[in-house]
């Protein structure tokens, strides 16, 4: 299988080039590739433009008659899972939608936040990309921030979880109150808070305030698979022992070269695409 990766060019098989007509529109332009194999297109979906690309790269493969496969690293919209309000958009299913018109043979997404999306595809094959952290999970005693994270990574092979609990106020959605679940639980190893997605880090740093109020010398260090906001890198940096992330949104260690502060020491970007 050939493979096509619109993040990271210098590992793609297939070379590619991204220009734009005078008033902005994006246009991609693929380069050699084979006709008898199927390919691979590795990408992640953060702007409405990152789509419209793969909307393109699947109407030149459709045309050739190429099989092939998408796997996402960053889907777009996948926080509103749900309707808010009927005077707001269900934008996951506005953006599931489209993926599943692309005519994909399979469709692979990397930590999707919640299982909402299966029943938004009708047309289109499927699976999740499982979190490709390499990291001995016994060493720490696992927190899980809300029940959607619970959800997500019960089957992390340890017992004895702390669980966290946040309440929403009725009328505006904002968060008006972290605590912990178990205090008691709290039994002296290192502790691991272990989530999705991180914006800029508050209610991370809020469970992490709840947590020293019960036991003031503990080590709390956090896991997340999607890194979106720079900010919560240096929120998180220095309010946790040690923080990993993925590159699935952005690569930030790249990002950050040239600026006046050095990459935060405690801080791990796991390369995934």
């Amino acid at each position: 299988m050939q493979i096509l990766n619109l993040i990271n060019k210098e590992k793609s098989d297939i070379d590619y080039s991204i220009s734009r007509f005078p008033d902005g529109e994006v246009q991609i332009t693929l380069g050699e590739f084979s006709r008898k194999n199927q390919v691979m297109i590795m990408c992640r979906i953060t702007t409405s433009e990152e789509l419209f690309i793969l909307m393109q790269v699947c109407d030149i493969l459709r045309r050739h008659s190429i099989g092939f496969v998408i796997s996402i690293y960053y889907l777009m919209s996948m926080r509103m899972d749900r309707v808010m309000s009927f005077d707001r958009p269900f934008s996951l299913s506005v953006v599931c939608d489209v993926l599943d018109r692309l005519g994909a043979m399979c469709i692979c997404i990397y930590s999707p936040h919640s299982n909402v999306y299966k029943r938004l595809f009708k047309n289109t094959d499927i699976e999740e990309i499982p979190s490709m952290f390499s990291i001995d999970f016994t060493k720490y005693q696992v927190v899980f921030p809300d029940a959607g994270a619970e959800v997500r990574y019960r089957n992390i092979p340890i017992s004895n979880y702390v669980y966290g609990t946040k309440s929403r106020s009725l009328t505006t959605g904002k968060i008006i109150s972290i605590g912990v679940r178990n205090p008691d639980s709290i039994d002296g190893r290192p502790l691991l808070i272990r989530d999705d997605l991180c914006d800029g880090g508050g209610t991370f740093l809020g469970l992490a305030k709840a947590i020293r109020e019960i036991k003031s010398d503990v080590d709390i260090n956090i896991m997340v698979d999607h890194m979106v906001n720079p900010k919560g890198i240096e929120n998180l940096s220095k309010n946790f022992n040690h923080v990993w992330f993925t590159n699935s949104y952005k690569d930030w260690k790249k990002d950050w070269e040239g600026q006046p502060t050095p990459f935060p020491e405690n801080v791990t970007q796991i390369d995934v695409v």
